[in-house]
């Protein structure tokens, strides 16, 4: 009764992916055992079995987020498969394996996925409804990952608590506006086509971009920013030395294996200059909270591991954690009066839990982003 929408919402999203459905490869060497084979090159897959081929592929052209004709209803439309758009994988099905073009006939068939902005599952509670836990999103690798996520799940929901450290998975690793419809459409065709793509830390995504900016976003773009997102936040990631007045800000892809990435002359030069010199930080991507109440020295030093009984003016720096004595995240706080602190954090959807754990404390805690910014 108490949710803020009709349904709880997850950062997941359907597309279609198409696949050829046709009959038995005109060949005595193949059997239901098989092997499947996967040219992640090519992102294409053939199985070939006793009695049928299924052959498909994940070009990002060819895959299409579903849309909803009755959102109030949750009924999706489920798009035709199309030729034309799977012509490029088609080609390459018939590169690798030519006796393809022997089959008599196939049929194309459009197949749904669900995708989640950064390529990995959610699971885990939701703080929309107490009691409600979530697993989904497993971006085409459900035959794989369902086992262990399905064991993880059912110990978490008796335990109460996972028994691993699943932060890289937890469904509350997402803001709300990562559930927003145009934003995930938008994501989850690029996160589709990567379905045999290794992403590594330094990935970029090139779709669903400058959805939350900096109020000095464009003076930092102008004097050399190049930008990464961030839990949907643009920061700077270095800035150019010498930047073209026509250029992409936005970073993409990832950087090289092997080599000096292309940023390392920039960020020494930007570090010589912060420890000779003096060096501006735009922070206005943090979390910012206004923490108020007779207790709130007693709460806080119940959450952070450093002593924040400090003099009114004094910042300082510290771990949070949660009830059962977790670490959460790092943060500032800063005392402003006896009776009122600010929480500057890395945005975190699960801050609000955090911050509202009982303690018996007489404090409250309310979002202060649109007030504040950091430099």
């Amino acid at each position: 009764k108490t949710l803020p929408y009709r349904h709880v919402q997850t950062a997941a999203y359907p597309c279609t992916y198409t696949y050829i459905h046709s009959s038995k490869l005109p060949t005595s060497s193949v059997s239901d055992t098989t092997p499947i084979f996967n040219d992640l090159d090519g992102k294409i897959m053939i199985r070939a079995t006793g009695f049928k081929t299924l052959c498909a592929g994940f070009p990002e052209e060819g895959i299409r987020p579903l849309a909803r004709n009755n959102a109030a209803q949750g009924v999706w439309t489920h798009p035709e498969a199309d030729w034309d758009l799977f012509g490029s994988s088609l080609e390459k099905l018939l590169l690798r394996c030519p006796m393809l073009g022997e089959i008599d006939h196939g049929d194309l068939i459009c197949g749904m996925e669900a995708y989640t902005p950064d390529k990995k599952p959610t699971v885990g509670e939701s703080s929309q409804a107490r009691g409600y836990y979530v697993l989904n999103g497993l971006n085409g690798q459900g035959l794989s990952l369902a086992g262990g996520l399905g064991d993880l799940l059912a110990n978490w929901i008796c335990d109460g608590i996972p028994d691993i450290d699943v932060a890289h998975l937890d469904v509350g690793r997402f803001l709300e506006l990562h559930a927003n419809s145009q934003y995930l459409m938008e994501r989850a065709p690029e996160i589709a086509a990567m379905t045999y793509s290794n992403m590594y830390n330094s990935h970029q995504f090139h779709t669903a971009r400058n959805l939350r900016m900096s109020p000095i976003y464009h003076h930092l773009r102008d004097v050399g920013a190049v930008f990464g997102e961030i839990m949907g936040y643009e920061r700077p990631l270095w800035f150019e030395q010498y930047p073209k007045p026509e250029r992409n800000a936005l970073f993409q892809g990832q950087d090289a294996l092997i080599g000096k990435p292309i940023w390392f002359d920039s960020v020494a030069a930007e570090y010589e200059a912060c420890r000779e010199r003096v060096g501006l930080v735009d922070m206005s991507s943090f979390t910012k909270y206004d923490i108020t109440g007779p207790d709130v020295v007693k709460f806080l030093q119940y959450l952070c591991s450093a002593n924040i009984d400090r003099p009114i003016g004094t910042t300082v720096y510290t771990g949070m954690q949660h009830a059962r004595g977790g670490y959460v995240t790092d943060c500032t706080l800063s005392r402003l009066s006896e009776n009122s602190s600010n929480d500057t954090a890395r945005a975190m959807h699960d801050m609000d839990e955090v911050l509202g754990q009982e303690d018996g404390s007489q404090c409250s805690c309310s979002g202060a982003c649109h007030f504040f910014t950091d430099i």
